[in-house]
C-alpha cells in the first residue's frame, strides 16, 4: 500500500494531512497539527467524490479553526502569512 503524509498551511494555520491507497479507495484525513484530534477523514472511492471532498474538507477546516482559535490568533495568522 501507498501512503504519503505531509503538513500544509491553510489561512495561516498548519495542518497534517494524511492519504492511503487501500485496497476500498483512498483513505484522506486532516488533523492539526500538534493534536491526535482528527478534523476530518473520507474514503474516496472515485474521482467523482474528489470535488465533493476538497470542499467539504475546507469547510471542515473553517470550522476548526473558528472554533479552536482566537481573533488575536487568527489576525496573527493571517498578517504574517501575508504575501
Amino acid at each position: 500500500m501507498q501512503s504519503h503524509k505531509s503538513n500544509f498551511l491553510y489561512k495561516g494555520f498548519k495542518f497534517n494531512k494524511n492519504i492511503e491507497l487501500t485496497n476500498k479507495g483512498v483513505a484522506f484525513m486532516l488533523t492539526p497539527l500538534s493534536e491526535n484530534e482528527i478534523i476530518y477523514q473520507e474514503m474516496v472511492e472515485s474521482e467523482h467524490e474528489l470535488e465533493f471532498v476538497v470542499n467539504e474538507s475546507l469547510r471542515y477546516l473553517d470550522d476548526w479553526i473558528a472554533t479552536n482559535t482566537n481573533e488575536h490568533e487568527r489576525v496573527f495568522a493571517k498578517l504574517t502569512h501575508w504575501n
